[in-house]
């Protein structure tokens, strides 16, 4: 089970996506299939746990001064459990 962030330049925010989500296709996002680089933004590598992606999505976003926030795909997952229970980190990311 891989998680990726991707941090968009316009919307201000780095939003952390599970590989299986067809918008983050294991990093490569939709909307190109080639690289983690698009014109609105970069994917991060992988991480094998989403408390790793957490954390290095707000580190990313404590240095871009940009909100971190969870896709959708992570928010059904939760809702499902099959995530079983996340703790994100006592910090809370830097709202803009």
């Amino acid at each position: 089970m891989a998680f990726y962030h991707f941090h968009h330049n316009k919307a201000r925010h780095v939003k952390i996506h599970h590989g299986d989500c067809p918008e983050c296709n294991e990093g490569k996002g939709k909307q190109t299939r080639s690289g983690r680089g698009t014109t609105t933004g970069n994917w991060s590598s992988g991480f094998n746990s989403y408390l790793k992606a957490y954390q290095d999505a707000n580190m990313l976003a404590r240095q871009l001064n940009v909100r971190v926030e969870d896709h959708d795909c992570i928010e059904k997952m939760r809702a499902a459990k099959s995530l079983g229970a996340i703790e994100k980190t006592s910090e809370e990311p830097v709202n803009s």
